[in-house]
This record gives C-alpha cells, structure tokens and sequence, in this order.
C-alpha cells in the first residue's frame, strides 16, 4: 500500500481529506492510489498519475464514504515494490502496480519517481516515491 512518508512543506504529515464519489459495488482498500473515472474513483494503475491516496477500507455496498487525499507534488510516499528493484535508481520514475497499491520496476511511461531507495533489493521492499 502506498502511504504518505513526508510533506516537503513542513506542513504536518497529515493532509486533509476529502470524499470522493465511490462506486457502491466495489469494495476500496486504505493505501491504493486513485483517480476519478467515469464520475467514481477507480485504481490509478500502469502509467496513470494518481490524483488521490485512499484512506479508508470500504466495503463493497456498504454505504460507506470514501476518504482519501490529494496527491500533490510536495509529498513523498513509501510504497511496496512488486518487481526486484536491482536496476533501478534514484531518479527513475516508474509505474503503478496493476492494483494500484505499490510500484513497479518498468521505468517506460513512469509516473512515480524515485527519491530513495532505502537499500531495496526485493520484491515487496519499500522505497520512497513522489508524483511530479
């Protein structure tokens, strides 16, 4: 899952929520990265920047609202790997997971760049990422 890891701005590291239309009957998992399709929040995957994080579990038809926040350029966030991450390096922009709740090795159409590491060397490791 993607979380937030630090706010360049010194803000708190906290951002404000916001409700996003949802559609009832899919369910929606804290930490995947979003986009607004067709009128409801769907998983920003591949090469599409997200425009918003999760923050809640929704249930499929659940009636729940569906919390997330704005991604913006002054954040960075801790996300999984789902390839071996050998190749890659700081600087790289890379793609979204086919879930939308980590990144990929594929640096071809990136959207998320690498800004550390943190000695990743497995799939599931987790390294540091923002979208610009």
């Amino acid at each position: 899952m993607i979380w937030i890891h630090k706010l360049d701005n010194g803000r708190s590291v906290v951002p404000d929520s916001v409700t996003l239309p949802r559609n009832a009957g899919a369910a929606y998992v804290a930490g995947t990265a979003l986009i607004l399709s067709g009128g409801v929040a769907v998983a920003a995957t591949g090469a599409k920047k997200p425009q918003y994080i999760c923050y809640s579990n929704n249930a499929a038809n659940d009636g729940s609202v569906l919390v997330a926040y704005a991604v913006s350029s002054d954040m960075r966030f801790e996300a999984p790997v789902t390839a071996a991450p050998t190749a890659l390096k700081v600087g790289d922009k890379v793609t979204l997971s086919a879930d939308g709740k980590g990144v990929t090795a594929t640096t071809t159409d990136g959207v998320a760049t690498i800004v550390d590491l943190q000695g990743a060397t497995a799939v599931g490791d987790k390294i540091i990422i923002r979208f610009e």
